[in-house]
């Protein structure tokens, strides 16, 4: 069985929390970026983005600007597509990773004239109801990995350890799957974020501190339980003999021809 590792959005603490962990277990993965948001604060930069090609990871295109490509006029669909694909030439771009999951018959006509493939990630009888066989490779199924109830997917990262290794070893076991694509956002919620959140609500004087450190304290205790499964992943992926971990344009290969 294939498995494949994507990152959607590009954020900063995917380069710093998760990259070393693919790299600890001698794993690659395929980083979906939106390009018009490259450099922003807490997002990949273009020296993380060849760090990650340089050490055989997978840049991939989550188009411009990270519009809904579903309702675009042609026009703007075909300016999403190709002015990503030409901001990461360098990168070798061959993959697309849908905005919001949401593609169609257009979306796909468009994408086919400038990727190989394209990834969704959502539950077909959800808000993008179309079917997994419309075009193969460009109609891959990415399994969301954290806590959304409109995708109709277990929430992963949201597990207790225990739970989480379990449903991880249900999926790989699935005769019925050749690949297994799981998408991660992580979003990482480090205590100098808590901290800085803590003093922007108290210097605002907002009547919800104690929610909000709730909240906060709540949230990141989240992320580090995030950190611990996907760490245990792939410890479990580098082990298993059954199981080929792959980039998606290399899946696409593989699967497709």
């Amino acid at each position: 069985m294939l498995v494949s590792i994507t990152f959607d959005d590009g954020g900063e603490h995917q380069y710093n929390s998760f990259f070393p962990i693919l790299e600890k277990y001698g794993l690659t993965g395929t980083f979906y970026v939106v390009t018009s948001w490259i450099g922003r604060e807490g997002i990949l930069n273009w020296n993380h983005l060849a760090k990650l090609y340089s050490c055989g990871n997978e840049i991939g295109s989550h188009t411009h600007t990270h519009r809904n490509l579903i309702g675009l006029s042609r026009e703007a669909l075909d300016f999403e597509l190709y002015a990503s694909l030409m901001s990461l030439r360098r990168f070798d771009c061959k993959t697309l990773a849908y905005p919001y999951g949401g593609y169609n018959r257009q979306v796909i006509d468009y994408t086919k004239k400038y990727y190989i493939g394209g990834r969704g990630c959502f539950d077909i009888n959800d808000r993008f109801p179309v079917s997994a066989q419309l075009n193969e490779s460009y109609s891959l199924f990415g399994l969301v990995t954290e806590g959304s109830s409109r995708f109709g997917t277990v929430p992963l990262l949201n597990l207790p350890l225990q739970d989480f290794m379990e449903e991880i070893v249900k999926l790989t076991r699935r005769n019925s799957q050749d690949w297994i694509i799981f998408v991660f956002h992580c979003q990482q919620v480090t205590a100098k974020v808590v901290l800085g959140n803590l003093k922007k609500t108290i210097a605002e004087s907002r009547p919800d501190l104690i929610s909000q450190i709730k909240r906060s304290l709540k949230e990141s205790i989240a992320s580090a339980n995030a950190l611990k499964n996907f760490s245990w992943l792939c410890e479990y992926l580098s082990k298993n003999d059954n199981l080929e971990t792959v980039t998606v344009s290399d899946g696409i290969k593989k699967v497709y021809g």
